[in-house]
């Protein structure tokens, strides 16, 4: 069996608010929200009932939330910016209903059923209906996946793009079938309909970009291996899908790794080793641990990541944890 078949969301946190007094329901809430979703403020509205439940599923790529609550407002200000500082993107959609979104110098109403990209290193503001149940899902990922293809300036394009192109309508398909497939319970299905909306998303940026990419012969091979270590962990990533992300051919890339002695599929199953070895040398030996490090460190394949490790590092995955050197030993290469 391959790991991509045993492979499933986890559990990480979650809670609710349904068993706590009335007048403790919101100030938990707020508190542990902050936390969650890294430095945001709540308020509740005046005179609301309220209720909340929250849980966060580590997906292997991003993290995604689920929270279903009762109208509020949240806000990411500078000041809770400088407190809690972190560089993450979220990919938002509500199914249920609409809500107001202040970010930057845009102001847009977001609809059920269409996502949203959000900088949590810009000040930005949500305002939900004040009357009814308000269910939100956000994946988190760090920018730096998207290492060449974002930045701040752009995000307001690039949401305007998401409701007006057909690779938004497919991003807002993909996170309907990913929700669907949590509330569901379905958790094996879950992560394997994550991968798709970070390819999705990929492609919405490549289209953002408008064709004023800096010229392929012009990016060096360092800035290359970059964008392509980003997305190194999908079992599925390819030569093709690289050159696509930064406008050359296969053939382009190929000479670019050749111009160094190397071939792009011996680099990325070099990559993939490293960020093996550097798992599993801080975990305990267990089968399931292996298996799961060893899909996303890129492997589809039990048996054939064994094989290739044994013969990279000279013994098995399994004896990585008890290894007494610093780093690995390699197996020297033939001329």
């Amino acid at each position: 069996m391959s790991v991509n078949e045993s492979a499933e969301a986890r559990l990480i946190a979650g809670f609710s608010t349904a068993s706590m007094p009335t007048h403790e329901k919101f100030s938990y809430f707020r508190d542990h929200i902050s936390d969650v979703y890294c430095g945001i403020g709540a308020e509740q509205y005046a005179g609301t009932p309220f209720e909340a439940a929250y849980s966060a599923y580590d997906c292997g790529q991003a993290d995604l939330a689920v929270m279903t609550t009762h109208g509020h407002r949240a806000a990411r200000t500078g000041r809770l910016r400088s407190r809690t500082p972190d560089d993450s993107i979220f990919l938002n959609f509500c199914d249920n209903v609409d809500y107001q979104l202040v970010q930057g110098r845009q102001e847009m109403r977001v609809l059920a059923g269409m996502p949203v990209l959000i900088d949590n290193e810009r000040d930005f503001s949500i305002a939900t209906p004040v009357h009814g149940k308000f269910r939100l899902h956000s994946l988190r990922f760090p920018r730096r996946r998207f290492a060449g293809l974002i930045d701040r300036d752009q995000l307001d394009r690039i949401n305007d793009r998401m409701r007006r192109s057909e690779t938004g309508a497919l991003v807002a398909m993909q996170m309907r079938l990913l929700c669907n497939a949590i509330r569901g319970g379905n958790l094996r299905a879950a992560r394997a309909m994550a991968m798709p909306v970070f390819h999705l998303l990929d492609a919405m940026l490549v289209e953002n970009d408008g064709g004023q990419r800096e010229a392929t012969g012009a990016l060096s091979l360092e800035s290359i291996k970059t964008i392509a270590s980003q997305r190194a962990g999908n079992p599925a990533f390819s030569i093709a899908e690289l050159a696509s992300l930064i406008g050359a051919t296969p053939r382009t890339v190929q000479n670019r790794f050749a111009e160094q002695g190397e071939t792009f599929s011996d680099w990325l199953r070099e990559y993939r080793l490293s960020m093996a070895y550097d798992r599993l040398k801080s975990a305990p030996p267990a089968r399931g641990q292996i298996a799961r490090i060893a899909f996303e460190s890129g492997f589809a394949d039990l048996s054939h990541f064994n094989r290739t490790y044994r013969a990279r590092f000279g013994h098995s995955p399994g004896l990585t944890y008890q290894a007494d050197a610093p780093g690995p030993k390699l197996n020297p290469k033939p001329d």
